[in-house]
């Protein structure tokens, strides 16, 4: 389901990044104050989405652009490890508090595994700490427990804390017994929560479609574009007082999506964010998303919100393969955001689903292939 990694591309592609963290000027340009309109124009992603970090971790916007740059770094170091080191690797985590520094953990010769992988500027903010399971050991323990206690008529959901090394199941406050029975031999810690994923239906938000929020600009193999939105949406959507037609859907597993379009309008690359536009120019998978990284969602409910991935293995819906987002004392999404993009930079990462209390989870963007359709970029 996932693609496979070049190594020697995704080198060159890590030297380059952090390079440019390194040439980072000190007086890069920043957002417009407040009161300032730029109503109409592209704004510099990076630098806006750095105004949201400086203000969440309590440093300057220029510290929080140099950090969300390197941080595209350690997306690409943890891509190769999960790919390449399975065996030991035990996952990869961005702390930002009380200073920036990325921890990568092995169930073994940690020092010694990740030594080739990092480059003079990661050298700086990476450190090894052990574990006692890898990473695909707790997303096979994770699925094993989510299915044997959804199964058993308890609702759930789930996740892989790569910080405490340990596969969770999430239940209700007072289900904690009956799930433990539930999981038998599996191991996994079940954890007690005050709420759980709540599928959304007739919410509207982005770009104000039907009930949802519009996501992104996407197209099929012979070129056709349109527009996305979560797959528990309504099957009749319209845009602007145009009426849309639906053009696919998936909507079961780890899919949530739909797509949809209307004869002679155009669909350039671009999301709506807060009160200006963005250009969107990449797109970034499931595994080569970083626990701890910030992402940013806009919504018509919520607006534009950022929060942190707390893990790329979430259990709902009967699969463990959605993204959530810890809310950082911000309430991330509403009713009405569903379908609304995920993004960092001028990176596309995913669709929103859910909302869980102040976090959030979403689609990662690998997953629209489920309607045999890519996001533009271009």
């Amino acid at each position: 389901m996932h693609p496979r990694f070049r190594t020697p591309a995704l080198l060159v592609a890590t030297i380059a990044l952090t390079a440019a963290c390194d040439r980072l000027p000190s007086d890069a340009a920043l957002p417009p104050a407040s009161g300032e309109s730029r109503a109409e124009g592209v704004v510099d992603g990076i630098q806006q989405d750095a105004a949201v970090y400086a203000s969440t971790f309590g440093v300057s916007p220029q510290e929080g652009a140099r950090r969300l740059q390197l941080q595209e770094a350690v997306d690409a170091l943890n891509a190769r490890l999960t790919e390449e080191q399975a065996a030991t690797f035990a996952g990869l985590s961005i702390e930002h508090a009380p200073e920036f520094h990325v921890v990568a953990r092995f169930t073994r010769n940690g020092e010694e595994t990740l030594r080739p992988y990092l480059s003079p500027a990661l050298a700086q903010v990476v450190r090894v700490e052990p574990a006692r399971f890898t990473l695909a050991q707790l997303e096979r323990r994770l699925e094993a427990g989510y299915n044997r206690v959804r199964g058993s008529g308890i609702p759930s959901a789930g996740a892989v804390d790569v910080r405490a090394n340990r596969a969770e199941v999430h239940v209700l406050r007072g289900r904690s017994s009956q799930a433990r029975a539930a999981l038998g031999a599996v191991e996994a810690a079940v954890v007690e929560v005050d709420d759980l994923p709540k599928e959304e239906i007739n919410m509207y938000g982005g770009l104000n479609v039907t009930g949802c929020t519009s996501g992104f600009t996407v197209r099929n193999s012979a070129g056709t574009r349109g527009i996305s939105t979560a797959g528990h949406c309504g099957n009749s959507q319209s845009l602007g007082g145009y009426a849309l037609t639906l053009r696919g859907e998936s909507y079961s597993g780890s899919y949530d999506i739909q797509w949809h379009n209307a004869s002679g309008h155009t669909y350039p690359n671009t999301i709506k964010v807060s009160s200006s536009t963005r250009a969107i120019t990449s797109t970034r998978s499931r595994t080569s998303q970083t626990v701890g990284s910030q992402v940013c969602k806009q919504g018509m409910t919520t607006g534009y919100t950022c929060g942190t991935i707390n893990t790329i293995s979430y259990c709902a819906s009967g699969a463990c393969t959605w993204v959530r987002v810890a809310g950082n004392g911000t309430n991330l999404s509403e009713g009405g955001d569903s379908g609304g993009p995920w993004f960092s930079g001028n990176t596309a990462y995913g669709s929103h689903t859910y909302g869980i209390g102040n976090d959030s989870a979403y689609m990662p963007v690998n997953y629209f292939s489920g309607i045999s359709v890519t996001i533009a970029t271009s």
